[in-house]
């Protein structure tokens, strides 16, 4: 019920689509770029007013700056997506607007510079990508940069530039902002679409690996338990402790505890359940254990897998060992990790040579591998005794969401990307030299190439403090461009500043906004102090180059505003998603537990109870003891040579005396549903045919040829058929010797 409840909460908080949350973060990000180039543009603002009339000014900040980010920022709060998507259409239309009419309001007079509204129309072409397609909104790009490019033609020709190389710098440093708004788009589509395929195939995988864990508690149970009262009860015949240990499996598998997914055990009860567990095989053994935390949180199934593994372990020292062995239990839990210890100074075994049929080190002593953070180091040799060491501790989660994946940096789109900005950075640096490039200016070019590379490429979100060393190669290869170019001669040249920005504004994406801002002050430093060597006064060059940091603020706010966001996004998806699974596990553990418990009590129930409650066994009673006993240990080793289909063959052969024993290496688990039917038909006939001795089947490893071989021991020789996977079985090799 409290799943149930849980799961209809996270269902309304996620009924907020997640395209909706990132386009209204990403509204409010660009509404509040919008506004930091109104406080950095300000200065160029009024040096541009001069040349226009005064209604043009005005009217061109309150359509361009100011309205963009009021409206934007206020629909993003409080509009439906319908009203803000109708908004964002607008976005561009003003800026459109504004450029036709500056000719209209231009006095004639050269700009001593770039026009203000050519450095955003990369803002304007990200509030189309709010509302329109994609390559639309590129094409919007392109000629909102053609069309403020064209006005800038109206400079000054000491300021001015060639209009192509202008367009590939502006084009390829805008691109990249447009193109991480219509991938964040994208990939919160995707996710919308994806959430339901997410939660059916996490409820599967769940179910699967639920049903796995379940079987393997219950194959402890009958290995741990059953088979061995089985055998007692054939061995020792009459006893008190053969009917005692036939009443505790009985109890044992009517107790049986079910897969996990939530409640954690605290150290205290790891160290109660390992006392009791040990004291079941062997009461006389003392439980050393250390307890090196006040609080403590570990996963429930791995402190079973490791309890009853122990408990194995013991069995085994007890079992193989003579008398007089010492065997010792040591337990160290922490907060988030244990480890248990079985050793003994016994006669000792090799471990690689260990048969296959051993289920109870495969099976009991090895499960806790199978949950994460779980390891069992087995440690023996002849002579020697025997160390067992089960370990567990806690997986270390995830960091938090990739911004590379959210933003599309992985994808060839990102590369093309990538591409023309780098292009537009060897434009600039061509069209600030005039020409003539140099030597100096390529190793830059290089430098600037190489961090944005080794920015984009870095593992991990946030990135390590080692990779964001790499922005001490932006002040670098500025220092390089600038005192080795002989190129420049005016401050207007000083291209590194807006080349290195973008590079920066992605380090802050990823997570190191600190590093960021650092090596883009460096950047400005260095054109400062070559600005003040050649005469220049340095205050008007850090004005000028203000508009520089705005791609760095809108990558602050980004990281403010949408990471956090898109942190929410992924953490009510995740918990979706453990929910799902949560209420999965919770139902395939009850359903397998029921098949299995179902399964017990018509094979091994009634045997079991006559031998708990029977002052002593008939002959037939034993007899069905040991078939019993091999028919559940077909089940823990046979695989699905343990089957109904071959069951009745393998029961009249052993009632003829003959010993069959079946393995199981897993060869056959994919394999079509004709090639399995054809293997249980031969088996089946070799069955019928062996009157005594012994019978063995085995299935092979996968991606072998051989599928199966089949021996027959009988007092007239060995009979061996192997059976292959490529022909048919019914063509399968025989042999004899």
């Amino acid at each position: 019920m409290v799943a149930r409840e849980e799961m209809n909460r996270a269902a309304r908080e996620s009924a907020h689509a997640s395209y909706e949350q990132v386009l209204r973060s990403l509204a409010r990000l660009i509404a509040v770029a919008f506004g930091a180039y109104a406080l950095l543009l300000a200065s160029r603002i009024i040096v541009d007013s001069a040349f226009v009339a005064w209604w043009w000014t005005i009217a061109s900040v309150l359509a361009v700056l100011v309205a963009p980010a009021v409206l934007l920022f206020q629909s993003a709060q409080t509009r439906s997506v319908a009203a803000l998507r109708r908004i964002a259409m607008s976005v561009p239309a003003m800026f459109l607007g504004v450029a036709l009419l500056w000719p209209l309001a231009w006095n004639g007079t050269p700009l001593p510079g770039s026009l203000w509204l050519s450095f955003v129309p990369g803002l304007a072409a990200m509030s189309a990508a709010l509302a329109w397609q994609s390559w639309f909104a590129v094409l919007y790009l392109l000629v909102a940069t053609g069309a403020v490019q064209l006005l800038n033609q109206n400079r000054a020709s000491t300021a001015n530039f060639a209009f192509g190389l202008e367009m590939l710098y502006s084009f390829g440093f805008s691109l990249v902002f447009v193109a991480m708004v219509l991938e964040g788009l994208r990939t919160a589509r995707m996710l919308d679409r994806t959430r339901t395929a997410t939660l059916h195939q996490a409820e599967a995988t769940a179910a699967a690996e639920t049903r796995a864990a379940q079987r393997r508690i219950h194959d402890n149970v009958v290995h741990d338990w059953a088979i061995a009262t089985l055998l007692a009860a054939v061995q020792l015949q009459d006893s008190e402790r053969t009917r005692r240990e036939a009443r505790f499996t009985l109890a044992k598998m009517d107790a049986m505890p079910l897969v996990s997914s939530a409640r954690p055990v605290t150290a205290e009860a790891v160290v109660e359940s390992l006392r009791s567990a040990i004291a079941e095989v062997a009461p006389a053994i003392v439980v050393e254990a250390v307890m090196t935390a006040e609080h403590s949180e570990l996963d429930a199934d791995a402190v079973r897998a490791a309890v009853t593994g122990a408990a194995e372990a013991v069995r085994n020292s007890v079992r193989h060992s003579h008398t007089g062995v010492r065997c010792s239990v040591h337990a160290v839990v922490g907060a988030c990790e244990f480890r248990v210890t079985v050793s003994d100074d016994g006669p000792g075994f090799d471990p690689s040579a260990t048969p296959a049929g051993r289920f109870g080190i495969r099976g009991t002593i090895r499960q806790l591998e199978h949950i994460d953070g779980g390891t069992v180091a087995v440690e023996s040799a002849p002579g020697e005794g025997t160390r067992v060491q089960l370990a567990w501790r806690r997986p270390v989660a995830a960091g938090g969401p990739d911004i590379r994946q959210f933003l599309g940096i992985r994808t060839r789109s990102a590369v093309l990307v990538a591409a023309t900005y780098l292009v537009g950075i060897a434009a600039l640096a061509v069209m600030s030299t005039h020409g003539a490039l140099g030597i100096a200016a390529v190793i830059a070019l290089l430098s600037y190439s190489a961090m944005a590379v080794w920015f984009v490429m870095a593992a991990h979100d946030p990135v390590s403090r080692w990779v964001g060393l790499g922005v001490a190669l932006g002040p670098v290869g500025t220092a390089v461009a600038v005192w080795g170019s002989a190129a420049l001669h005016s401050p207007e040249q000083l291209w590194p500043a807006s080349a290195t920005a973008a590079i920066y504004a992605l380090l802050i994406l990823r997570g190191r906004p600190a590093m960021a801002w650092c090596g883009q002050v460096g950047v400005v430093a260095v054109c400062t102090v070559w600005a003040a060597n050649e005469g220049f006064d340095a205050v008007p060059l850090v004005v000028s180059r203000l508009a520089d940091f705005a791609p760095m603020v809108g990558a602050t706010a980004f990281a403010r505003i949408v990471r956090p966001r898109l942190q929410h996004i992924v953490e009510l998806r995740e918990e979706s998603v453990q929910l799902a699974r949560r209420e999965s596990v919770a139902r395939a553990a009850v359903a397998e537990r029921r098949q299995r418990r179902r399964a017990f009590d018509l094979i091994a129930r009634p045997i079991l109870t006559e031998i708990a409650h029977s002052d002593s066994l008939t002959d037939r009673a034993r007899r069905a003891s040991i078939l019993l006993e091999a028919r559940l240990r077909d089940e823990l080793r046979g695989g699905i040579l343990s089957t109904p289909v071959l069951a009745q063959a393998i029961h009249l052969a052993r009632e003829r005396g003959v010993e069959v024993l079946l393995y199981d290496d897993h060869g056959a688990d994919d394999c079509p549903i004709d090639t399995r039917t054809e293997l249980f038909a031969a088996v089946t006939t070799e069955l019928a045919a062996a009157e005594a001795g012994q019978f063995i089947v085995r299935i092979g490893p996968p991606g072998r040829d051989l599928l199966a071989t089949v021996v027959a021991r009988t007092p007239e020789g060995t009979r061996r058929r192997s059976i292959a996977r490529t022909a048919s079985v019914a063509r399968a090799a025989t042999g004899s010797a």
